[in-house]
């Protein structure tokens, strides 16, 4: 799907504007790949089931409940949807979608459910909430687990808590506990998104049960250009009873008026959203290249194959007939030099050990001129990352299922250089764009020539797209690569309407760029500011003001008003008794203290007093009277011998009831052996016996 659409630059010139930003749930792309798969040519087959392979690895949404929150198989249960409504609105490329969901749970057990939706990269989660006795409570937002802490302790006294989380695979889940047997419970999820700038946006709504009520409020800029099946009605909103959905919504944007849009975050600054015209395509690069290719743990469920089979492909386009490889892993960074005919067959025999650290690169020489390609998941596990930088304009891969693409794209952005994320099909179009990257963004100021901090977001190669607060002085002014000029934009003094997306998807990247600089509650505060999920912070709704009390946390500005003087009451009590334990803590310390000083201070004759002595020799007694054996239990009556018909009917009751009459045995008092340490375990019997292919016995001990 692909819509142009023209609006007016800041110069009064035409601007070409396509859509940009995706969120894309796998369940409605797997039945429409399941259906063209019939019908295509044998050529497209492979192709089509690598893609239905790709969506099933990334299914969703996924519901699961346990009774009694025990995780088993055999305590699974099933869920119902008693209603779900989805509200998307719209401004400039940017979604913002709620989706309220009522959960029927058909059982006479009461339940722990589980709702997992595995997003497109770059959605971002800015909102959860969870009805407490009828009434929606927005969730808190906290360090990951301070979060989960308190979700868990709720849990163990079954306490209605919910725990929304999201990780580094963009996938957002939620544990809701109880929900009462033959009863429900309804949560709200609030996410913003960029339109993707090949797919627009699309939000799959296949559902394999029947919703007993639907409903579909559209708002903003948008267009409609399919509707999922089931759906009738094709207005602004739309409602359906007893309605089996099936594919997608899929929105295009609608033309823009600015190329500027500003809008007002609801708990923080202005920020905009710019999408201009980008300079003509330079002619790709050719000369000197340098991979640096992560080989930690972390690495192993990457799609490696497709990372060095692409690899070789960017060397062989750019002429190169060697290349430079750094392996780099928390033990030690190792260079060599490969032909480049040999590049792909070398990098799949790397092997994988170790945790992941970037300090290893430091001191790594790189050619001058030289282009860098970094194959990584960003998640560094020992040193720090805060002031890595590569003498070279970064291209940055990664493949994994979890991966920190805010670093790796701040990385690459400060470079110059583009970043992107591989899988099993889109081979061809990270190659194309890491070829012909798109045209660098040299500086973006205010009128003063302050720099201001913006993140680049995925745009057509004719355009570039960046989001950031909006200056003091309304002024933004962006200097290309290539281009003499700087070109200027101005935010509208009209009423800005009040709109998150923009900020909120600032406030992720910038979250992530600084995850491992800032301590955990510095991040939380962060995220709280511009409400937004991240795999450091969570959001969390408890029930009574006292387990807020109990677990250190604020509650939402929407908790019941009773409630909210309630918890005011109990946090005072809360403090000052906290006050009042450490003044006595404080008090008990100067008397030690004075004891301490009036000690050291009495001069001794070296007599011990008769009051002393006395004292030693009740000690003595007592634990002399204690050492002595306790005297042995009477026996145990023996129980009559049952019928032997009643043996052979119920001997296990049998022997349970005579245990019970019985108690318990002292002759039959439990014991624990633990088996003396042996250093000949069977794993290192065979390292030992591999000698000098140790390497080799370790990757199938690995596996």
């Amino acid at each position: 799907m692909r819509a142009d659409r023209y609006g007016a630059s800041s110069g009064g010139s035409l601007m070409t504007k396509r859509l940009s930003g995706r969120l894309r749930l796998a369940v409605a792309a797997t039945a429409l790949l399941a259906q063209s798969c019939a019908t295509a040519p044998p050529e497209e087959q492979a192709q089509l089931t690598r893609q239905q392979a790709f969506e099933k690895d990334r299914a969703g949404p996924q519901l699961l409940a346990y009774a009694d929150g025990v995780h088993s198989k055999a305590n699974e249960r099933d869920l119902g949807i008693a209603s779900l409504d989805v509200s998307v609105n719209v401004r400039g490329d940017i979604a913002e979608t709620t989706v309220t969901v009522a959960f029927e749970n058909p059982t006479a057990n009461i339940l722990e459910g589980q709702f997992a939706l595995n997003m497109t990269r770059g959605a971002v989660v800015t909102g959860y909430a969870l009805d407490i006795n009828g009434t929606l409570i927005d969730g808190v937002l906290e360090s990951k687990y301070k979060a989960a802490e308190a979700y868990q302790r709720r849990v163990n006294v079954r306490i209605d808590p919910g725990l929304a989380e999201v990780d580094y695979s963009d996938r957002f889940e939620t544990r809701i506990y109880p929900i009462p047997a033959n009863g429900s419970r309804i949560i709200r999820l609030r996410m913003v998104s960029p339109f993707d700038p090949k797919d627009g946006y699309a939000l799959p709504l296949t559902i394999a049960e029947k919703v007993k009520r639907f409903k579909l409020t559209l708002d903003g800029e948008a267009k409609v250009t399919a509707l999922p099946q089931g759906l009738a009605s094709s207005g602004r909103v739309i409602e359906a009873e007893n309605v089996s959905l099936k594919g997608p919504l899929h929105l295009a944007a609608s033309d823009r008026a600015s190329p500027m849009l500003v809008s007002q975050h609801p708990g923080a600054e202005r920020f905009f959203d710019l999408v201009a015209p980008a300079p003509r395509a330079t002619v790709a690069q050719r000369g000197h290249l340098h991979i640096f290719w992560d080989r930690s743990v972390s690495r192993t469920d990457d799609e490696l194959a497709a990372e060095a089979s692409l690899a070789q492909q960017v060397a062989e386009r750019r002429g190169a007939r060697r290349v430079v490889v750094t392996l780099f892993d928390s033990g030690k960074a190792e260079t060599i030099d490969v032909a480049t005919e040999q590049l792909a067959s070398r990098l799949n025999a790397v092997r994988y050990r170790g945790g992941t650290s970037y300090m290893t690169l430091n001191g790594v020489a790189v050619a001058k001129g030289a282009s860098c390609l970094m194959f990584s998941d960003g998640r560094v596990t020992i040193d720090d990352r805060a002031d890595f930088r590569l003498p070279c304009t970064v291209t940055a891969i990664t493949s994994g299922p979890e991966s920190d693409a805010a670093w790796l794209t701040d990385i690459a952005d400060r470079s110059g250089g583009a970043f992107a994320t591989l899988n099993k099909t889109n081979t061809d179009q990270v190659f194309a764009r890491i070829t012909r990257p798109d045209a660098a963004i040299v500086s973006v100021t205010d009128g003063a020539g302050a720099p201001i901090d913006t993140v680049r977001l995925p745009s057509d190669s004719r355009e570039f797209r960046i989001v950031g607060p909006v200056p003091s002085d309304g002024v933004v002014l962006v200097t290309m690569a290539g281009e003499t000029t700087t070109r200027r934009f101005t935010a509208s003094s009209s009423r800005t309407p009040t709109f998150a997306g923009p900020g909120a998807i600032w406030a992720r990247q910038r979250l992530g760029v600084e995850a491992s600089e800032k301590k955990p509650d510095d991040l939380a505060a962060m995220a709280r500011r511009y409400n937004v999920a991240t795999p450091q912070a969570s959001f969390v709704v408890l029930e009574a003001p006292n387990d807020y009390v109990e677990s250190d946390i604020a509650p939402p500005s929407n908790y019941p008003k009773a409630l909210q003087t309630q918890y005011a009451e109990l946090r005072a009590n809360a403090d000052r008794a906290e006050r009042t334990k450490q003044e006595g803590r404080m008090s008990e310390v100067v008397r030690l203290w004075e004891a301490q000083k009036v000690w050291w201070n009495k001069s001794f004759d070296g007599k011990v007093p008769e009051s002393e002595k006395k004292a030693m020799r009740d000690r003595d007694s007592a634990n002399e009277s204690m050492a002595r054996p306790m005297p042995a239990p009477p026996p145990v009556a023996s129980a009559p011998a049952p019928a032997a018909e009643a043996v052979a009917v119920a001997a296990g009751r049998a022997a349970d009831a005579v245990e019970a009459e019985a108690g318990p045995d002292p002759g039959r008092a439990g014991s624990i052996e633990v088996a003396d340490w042996n250093a000949d375990r069977p794993y290192l019997d065979r390292l030992d016996k591999a000698g000098a292919s140790y390497e080799d016995a370790i990757d199938k001990e690995m596996k």
